[in-house]
Protein backbone atom coordinates (compact mmCIF):
# COMPACT_ATOMS: atom_id res chain seq x y z
CA UNK A 1 0.00 0.00 0.00
CA UNK A 2 1.40 3.39 -0.98
CA UNK A 3 1.74 6.20 1.52
CA UNK A 4 1.50 9.87 0.50
CA UNK A 5 4.72 11.67 -0.38
CA UNK A 6 5.82 14.51 1.88
CA UNK A 7 7.67 17.42 0.33
CA UNK A 8 10.13 19.60 2.28
CA UNK A 9 8.76 22.75 3.85
CA UNK A 10 9.44 26.11 2.26
CA UNK A 11 9.44 29.56 3.82
CA UNK A 12 6.07 30.36 2.23
CA UNK A 13 4.56 27.44 4.14
CA UNK A 14 5.67 29.10 7.36
CA UNK A 15 4.38 32.51 6.28
CA UNK A 16 0.96 31.07 5.42
CA UNK A 17 0.78 29.33 8.78
CA UNK A 18 1.82 32.49 10.64
CA UNK A 19 -0.80 34.67 8.98
CA UNK A 20 -3.61 32.13 8.86
CA UNK A 21 -3.19 30.31 12.18
CA UNK A 22 -0.18 31.10 14.35
CA UNK A 23 -0.81 34.81 14.86
CA UNK A 24 -4.40 34.31 16.02
CA UNK A 25 -3.47 31.55 18.46
CA UNK A 26 -0.76 33.79 19.92
CA UNK A 27 -3.19 36.73 20.27
CA UNK A 28 -5.74 34.53 22.03
CA UNK A 29 -3.30 33.25 24.65
CA UNK A 30 -1.53 36.57 25.15
CA UNK A 31 -4.87 38.29 25.74
CA UNK A 32 -5.82 35.65 28.30
CA UNK A 33 -2.60 36.24 30.25
CA UNK A 34 -2.07 39.98 29.79
CA UNK A 35 -5.46 41.57 29.24
CA UNK A 36 -6.16 43.85 26.31
CA UNK A 37 -4.26 46.92 27.53
CA UNK A 38 -0.99 45.08 28.08
CA UNK A 39 -1.61 43.12 24.90
CA UNK A 40 -1.72 46.40 22.98
CA UNK A 41 1.50 47.51 24.65
CA UNK A 42 3.05 44.20 23.64
CA UNK A 43 2.07 44.62 20.01
CA UNK A 44 3.31 48.21 20.01
CA UNK A 45 6.63 46.99 21.36
CA UNK A 46 6.83 44.43 18.57
CA UNK A 47 5.98 47.09 15.98
CA UNK A 48 8.77 49.30 17.29
CA UNK A 49 11.16 46.40 16.86
CA UNK A 50 10.22 45.82 13.24
CA UNK A 51 13.42 45.34 11.32
CA UNK A 52 15.41 44.30 14.38
CA UNK A 53 16.97 40.87 14.19
CA UNK A 54 18.32 39.37 17.44
CA UNK A 55 19.87 36.59 15.34
CA UNK A 56 21.75 38.83 12.91
CA UNK A 57 25.18 38.23 14.43
CA UNK A 58 24.78 34.51 15.05
CA UNK A 59 26.94 32.31 12.78
CA UNK A 60 25.63 29.28 10.87
CA UNK A 61 27.95 26.39 11.84
CA UNK A 62 27.63 23.29 9.64
CA UNK A 63 23.95 23.77 8.95
CA UNK A 64 22.22 24.03 5.58
CA UNK A 65 21.38 27.64 4.78
CA UNK A 66 17.81 26.83 3.72
CA UNK A 67 17.17 25.03 7.01
CA UNK A 68 18.75 27.88 8.94
CA UNK A 69 16.46 30.39 7.25
CA UNK A 70 13.41 28.42 8.37
CA UNK A 71 14.76 28.04 11.90
CA UNK A 72 15.36 31.77 12.22
CA UNK A 73 11.96 32.59 10.76
CA UNK A 74 10.28 30.57 13.51
CA UNK A 75 12.59 31.55 16.35
CA UNK A 76 12.74 35.30 15.76
CA UNK A 77 9.16 36.14 16.96
CA UNK A 78 9.68 34.20 20.19
CA UNK A 79 12.88 36.10 20.91
CA UNK A 80 11.26 39.46 20.24
CA UNK A 81 8.20 38.60 22.34
CA UNK A 82 10.43 37.57 25.23
CA UNK A 83 12.26 40.90 24.89
CA UNK A 84 9.06 42.95 24.86
CA UNK A 85 7.62 41.18 27.89
CA UNK A 86 10.87 41.76 29.77
CA UNK A 87 11.76 45.30 28.71
CA UNK A 88 8.42 46.97 27.93
CA UNK A 89 6.16 45.23 30.46
CA UNK A 90 8.86 44.66 33.08
CA UNK A 91 8.00 41.00 33.61
CA UNK A 92 10.53 38.76 35.35
CA UNK A 93 11.65 35.48 33.83
CA UNK A 94 9.46 33.60 36.32
CA UNK A 95 6.42 35.67 35.32
CA UNK A 96 6.85 35.56 31.56
CA UNK A 97 7.88 31.89 31.27
CA UNK A 98 4.31 30.50 31.66
CA UNK A 99 3.09 33.03 29.08
CA UNK A 100 5.83 32.18 26.59
CA UNK A 101 5.40 28.45 27.17
CA UNK A 102 1.69 28.56 26.42
CA UNK A 103 2.09 30.72 23.32
CA UNK A 104 5.00 28.71 21.91
CA UNK A 105 3.50 25.33 22.78
CA UNK A 106 0.04 26.06 21.40
CA UNK A 107 1.27 27.64 18.17
CA UNK A 108 3.83 24.85 17.82
CA UNK A 109 1.19 22.17 18.34
CA UNK A 110 -0.94 23.78 15.63
CA UNK A 111 2.10 23.80 13.35
CA UNK A 112 2.62 20.07 13.97
CA UNK A 113 -1.05 19.43 13.23
CA UNK A 114 -0.75 21.38 9.97
CA UNK A 115 2.60 20.21 8.64
CA UNK A 116 3.57 17.00 10.45
CA UNK A 117 0.35 15.06 10.86
CA UNK A 118 0.40 11.29 10.69
CA UNK A 119 -1.25 8.71 8.48
CA UNK A 120 -4.24 6.43 8.98
CA UNK A 121 -3.33 3.45 11.16
CA UNK A 122 -4.44 0.71 8.76
CA UNK A 123 -2.70 2.41 5.82
CA UNK A 124 0.53 2.49 7.80
CA UNK A 125 0.31 -1.13 8.89
CA UNK A 126 -0.60 -2.24 5.39
CA UNK A 127 2.33 -0.42 3.78
CA UNK A 128 5.53 -2.11 2.75
CA UNK A 129 8.56 -1.52 5.01
CA UNK A 130 10.33 0.56 2.36
CA UNK A 131 7.20 2.70 1.94
CA UNK A 132 7.07 3.33 5.70
CA UNK A 133 10.75 4.24 5.78
CA UNK A 134 10.35 6.64 2.86
CA UNK A 135 7.36 8.35 4.46
CA UNK A 136 9.21 8.65 7.77
CA UNK A 137 12.18 10.26 5.99
CA UNK A 138 9.79 12.80 4.47
CA UNK A 139 8.18 13.50 7.85
CA UNK A 140 11.43 13.95 9.74
CA UNK A 141 12.74 16.04 6.86
CA UNK A 142 10.17 18.63 7.94
CA UNK A 143 11.93 18.95 11.29
CA UNK A 144 14.19 21.61 9.80
CA UNK A 145 15.52 22.64 13.22
CA UNK A 146 16.83 19.16 13.99
CA UNK A 147 19.49 16.66 13.00
CA UNK A 148 17.71 13.29 12.86
CA UNK A 149 19.64 10.03 13.21
CA UNK A 150 18.90 6.33 13.66
CA UNK A 151 15.49 6.47 11.95
CA UNK A 152 13.60 3.18 12.29
CA UNK A 153 10.07 2.15 11.40
CA UNK A 154 7.85 -0.85 12.07
CA UNK A 155 4.15 -1.62 11.95
CA UNK A 156 3.56 0.18 15.25
CA UNK A 157 5.31 3.47 14.60
CA UNK A 158 8.53 5.41 14.16
CA UNK A 159 11.65 5.78 16.28
CA UNK A 160 14.47 8.26 15.81
CA UNK A 161 16.98 10.36 17.74
CA UNK A 162 17.53 14.07 17.44
CA UNK A 163 21.18 14.77 18.12
CA UNK A 164 21.21 18.51 17.43
CA UNK A 165 18.55 21.23 17.64
CA UNK A 166 19.17 24.72 16.32
CA UNK A 167 16.45 26.21 18.54
CA UNK A 168 18.24 24.94 21.66
CA UNK A 169 21.68 25.97 20.38
CA UNK A 170 20.69 29.47 19.33
CA UNK A 171 18.87 30.42 22.53
CA UNK A 172 21.84 29.17 24.53
CA UNK A 173 24.22 31.23 22.39
CA UNK A 174 22.02 34.29 22.91
CA UNK A 175 22.07 33.89 26.68
CA UNK A 176 18.40 32.93 26.90
CA UNK A 177 18.51 29.30 28.07
CA UNK A 178 15.10 29.68 29.72
CA UNK A 179 13.56 29.48 26.24
CA UNK A 180 15.10 26.13 25.25
CA UNK A 181 12.58 23.75 26.93
CA UNK A 182 9.60 25.73 25.63
CA UNK A 183 10.01 24.51 22.07
CA UNK A 184 9.88 20.89 23.27
CA UNK A 185 6.45 21.52 24.80
CA UNK A 186 4.71 21.82 21.42
CA UNK A 187 5.18 18.10 20.71
CA UNK A 188 3.82 17.16 24.13
CA UNK A 189 0.77 19.41 23.74
CA UNK A 190 -0.08 18.00 20.31
CA UNK A 191 0.45 14.30 20.98
CA UNK A 192 -1.10 14.26 24.46
CA UNK A 193 -4.42 15.66 23.35
CA UNK A 194 -7.39 13.28 23.61
CA UNK A 195 -8.06 11.47 20.37
CA UNK A 196 -4.53 11.81 19.04
CA UNK A 197 -3.81 8.85 16.72
CA UNK A 198 -0.15 8.89 17.77
CA UNK A 199 1.38 8.62 21.22
CA UNK A 200 4.69 10.35 21.92
CA UNK A 201 7.15 8.48 24.11
CA UNK A 202 10.28 10.44 24.97
CA UNK A 203 12.71 10.13 27.86
CA UNK A 204 14.41 13.49 27.49
CA UNK A 205 15.14 16.41 25.20
CA UNK A 206 18.08 18.55 24.19
CA UNK A 207 16.18 21.59 25.40
CA UNK A 208 16.09 20.09 28.89
CA UNK A 209 19.82 19.42 28.85
CA UNK A 210 19.82 15.79 27.70
CA UNK A 211 22.30 14.52 25.09
CA UNK A 212 19.55 13.54 22.61
CA UNK A 213 15.80 13.70 22.04
CA UNK A 214 14.74 10.06 21.77
CA UNK A 215 11.44 10.05 19.88
CA UNK A 216 9.09 7.11 19.65
CA UNK A 217 5.86 7.92 17.80
CA UNK A 218 3.60 4.97 18.51
CA UNK A 219 0.35 4.49 16.62
CA UNK A 220 -2.74 4.27 18.78
CA UNK A 221 -5.27 1.75 17.53
CA UNK A 222 -8.91 2.80 17.78
CA UNK A 223 -11.63 0.39 18.87
CA UNK A 224 -13.13 0.60 15.38
CA UNK A 225 -9.89 -0.57 13.71
CA UNK A 226 -9.89 -4.24 12.69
Amino acid sequence: MALPAIRPLKRMDLVRFDLGTGLWIAVHHLAAHLGWMRLLRTFWGLVLRTGQDPLRDQPVPQWAQEQENLVRHQLRPALLLDEVLAEDLGLSVETRLPILKEVIAETGAAFVATHARGVEVNAWRGAAPEARQGWARGLTGRFFNARVEDLRTDSDGIRFNITACRFATLVQDLGRPHLAPLFCAADSVYFERPGSPVQLQRQGTLGQGQSICDFHLALVKKESDP
